[in-house]
């Protein structure tokens, strides 16, 4: 049998949103290695190889795909809930919060499906209210909330495949992504309408 990545370290693969993804070999704080590799793709690449260890290896990189891919769970609907929010800054100095979607029903429960942002700029409050209204919130008012506010808050979210070239590496990186009214409230997620 070919060992594959556990769930443990396909969601260790995912992209830091405070730093983007991390590179294919890259190390964390701690100086473990990260791989890279596909979710489809086994670590078994190699043909032949050749014999004892130390001896030479036989493989064909053009069976190895050029992407680098930060996807989970497949694209699709979610009922998910915020597993952690992390504070920090965008480049233009708004403050944002990284929400972590965590797939809260089913076979895939547990798995980080994906991070999306709220940024709360002149120009992201309107998502933000949108977001915060499905996940509960009152916003037809002043509303004063804080990021641990929304830990734990359910939604029904919609994830797509994003595919990019980072402008780094020249690598492809594909990743999932929430679209712009991607969330709906949890208790519609059996509704047929």
């Amino acid at each position: 049998m070919k060992p594959t990545l556990s769930d443990e370290d396909q969601d260790d693969l995912l992209a830091d949103p405070r730093h983007g993804p991390r590179e294919a070999g890259s190390h964390d704080e701690n100086g473990n290695g990260r791989s890279g590799l596909r979710l489809s793709q086994t670590l078994d690449p190699v043909a032949d190889s050749g014999g004892p260890l130390g001896g030479p290896v036989h493989v064909d990189f053009s069976q190895v795909d050029d992407v680098e891919s930060f996807v989970t769970v497949p694209e699709g609907r979610y009922a998910c809930r915020i597993a952690e929010v992390r504070e920090g800054e965008t480049q233009a100095g708004d403050l944002r919060w990284a929400l972590r979607l965590e797939v809260a029903d089913g076979e895939l429960a547990g798995r980080t499906a994906a991070w999306d942002g709220l940024v709360w700029s002149q120009r992201g409050l309107g998502r933000v209210k949108y977001v915060l209204g499905v996940l509960g919130f009152d916003v037809s008012g002043a509303l004063d909330v804080a990021a641990s506010d929304l830990l734990d808050r359910r939604a029904v979210v919609e994830f797509f495949v994003e595919e990019y070239t980072d402008r780094n590496t020249g690598r492809r990186v594909e990743r999932l992504a929430v679209p712009f009214l991607g969330y709906e409230p949890a208790h519609q997620a059996d509704s047929p309408f």
